[in-house]
């Protein structure tokens, strides 16, 4: 489930106050960082149907810091509201419980918010700090690393990310995404990606891959709305999700 989920969850979000220019509710990262200084916290929730049933509502709080022009930190615990699971014939329960703690340092090693061309890198590490009943905790430190960038100007911009986290020594997991966002207006952005991920040293087996789209409200200059939703287009992939997500700047 750890794979699936990576391809768009805890990755880290941006939400430029007054404007609805942000990757989220959609996998692929933006090159954008918080200004030194200001923060941002993000409440996001995620509701998956692996085969057109809903089994799981899952969650996040995702705090992001400035700490420098084009650095960012960013602190996230995400937790299981619900999640069905099955034992055996007859064997159906709910857990719920808190997932893993994430922690990211995102830098912006070329362009500003306005240029047509940007490109920057993102390395954070899970912390096993959550309960296993929910798939979550386990041993050993599960970092990942993601090289994104950005190319376009004015109402249209195409964003693609690269990257790989590592579950162990043995496991490791490419991550890959590509998006297309079109700005109607300052405040309200719509987009459209495909993401994914693929085993790289464990033989493969498990490579799920989703096309999503979502649209972005920047309601006021504190306060953003997200919502979208992803379609697997492979067995390994989950059949539907739905994220939602709400953002207070200061």
């Amino acid at each position: 489930m750890w794979k699936s989920r990576m391809v768009f969850m805890l990755l880290g979000g941006v939400f430029f106050p007054g404007s609805a220019w942000a990757y989220h509710p959609l996998a692929t990262e933006d090159p954008g960082t918080t200004a030194p200084g200001h923060f941002q916290l993000e409440w996001g929730n995620a509701f998956i149907l692996p085969d057109g049933t809903m089994k799981e509502v899952n969650g996040y709080l995702q705090l992001f810091s400035g700490l420098a022009p084009r650095l960012e930190l960013d602190i996230a615990l995400n937790f299981v509201y619900q999640q069905h699971q099955t034992e055996g014939p007859g064997r159906d329960f709910l857990t719920r419980g808190l997932g893993d703690l994430g922690m990211l340092l995102k830098y912006r090693l070329l362009g500003e918010d306005e240029e047509p061309y940007a490109l920057g890198i993102d390395l954070g590490v899970l912390f096993p700090s959550g309960e296993e009943e929910v798939g979550h905790g386990g041993e050993g430190l599960k970092p990942w690393a993601l090289v994104f960038a950005r190319a376009g100007r004015g109402p249209v911009r195409f964003m693609m990310n690269l990257g790989a986290n590592f579950e162990s020594s043995e496991n490791a997991t490419m991550i890959y995404s590509g998006a297309l966002e079109l700005a109607l207006v300052e405040e309200f952005l719509l987009a459209v990606e495909g993401c994914g991920a693929t085993d790289w040293r464990s033989g493969g087996g498990n490579d799920p891959v989703h096309i999503g789209a979502g649209a972005v409200w920047g309601l006021t200059g504190w306060l953003g709305l997200s919502l979208g939703g992803h379609f697997g287009m492979n067995e390994d992939a989950e059949r539907f999700s739905l994220t939602a997500a709400t953002n207070f700047s200061w």
